[in-house]
Order: structure tokens, then C-alpha cells, then sequence
């Protein structure tokens, strides 16, 4: 299956409504994102950098939220996830739980 120009949009778009505000004002249409550093959710220091001229979708994930369960364990998310990288498209999991809070003990299985 094909990734659609639409899934590739919303992606790119919930990049973008994530971004500081600082950085958001800094990318503009056309043009390569800044660099930056984080933490996947195996531990793993990943740069944007390491990927260029690849599409990177960064997914924040919060493994004890009902609404991420609906579309994980429905197939949703999964398939995208298949489809996406099939095509070649990075897909970065980030835990958004904080240490003490909801979802910070999840680790990929």
C-alpha cells in the first residue's frame, strides 16, 4: 500500500503544531527542518540530521491512553506505520509519558 500525499500532510502537520513555537516560526515551506536531538522510545539518541532527505515522522506515543489503545490495538496506527516505512519513511516513537506520570513505564516490546 501506498502512503498517500494525505497521511504524509497530517504527519508533517502534527510535526509542525508539536514544534516550539521558536522553531516552528523558523521552518518554512520547502525548506529543511532544523536539526535536533532526541530520545525513540528504545533508548536510542536519534538526530534529524541522520535522515536526511527522508520524510521522519515523529510520533509521541502514551502507551496508557485509551485513544492511543483504540488505534494501536484496532490496527490503525500499526498499518499506517507498515505502509509509511514500506515506502521508506522514518517513523521515530516517543514516549510522552514523564517519569511519575502516566505512561512513563512503557518500553517497546
Amino acid at each position: 500500500m501506498k502512503l498517500s500525499s494525505l497521511s504524509v500532510a497530517l504527519a508533517a502537520g502534527a510535526l509542525v503544531l508539536t514544534a516550539a513555537p521558536r522553531a516552528a516560526a523558523a521552518i518554512a515551506d520547502g525548506r529543511p527542518a532544523p536539526d535536533f536531538t532526541l530520545t525513540d522510545i528504545d533508548g536510542q539518541v536519534r538526530h534529524l540530521s541522520d535522515f536526511k532527505g527522508r520524510v521522519v515522522v515523529l510520533e509521541w506515543n502514551n502507551p496508557d491512553c485509551p485513544i492511543v489503545h483504540k488505534h494501536y490495538d484496532g490496527g490503525n496506527i500499526p498499518g499506517l506505520q507498515k505502509a509509511a516505512t514500506a515506502d521508506g519513511v522514518v517513523w521515530l516513537l516517543i514516549n510522552s509519558g514523564a517519569p511519575g506520570k502516566e505512561g512513563a513505564d512503557y518500553s517497546a516490546a
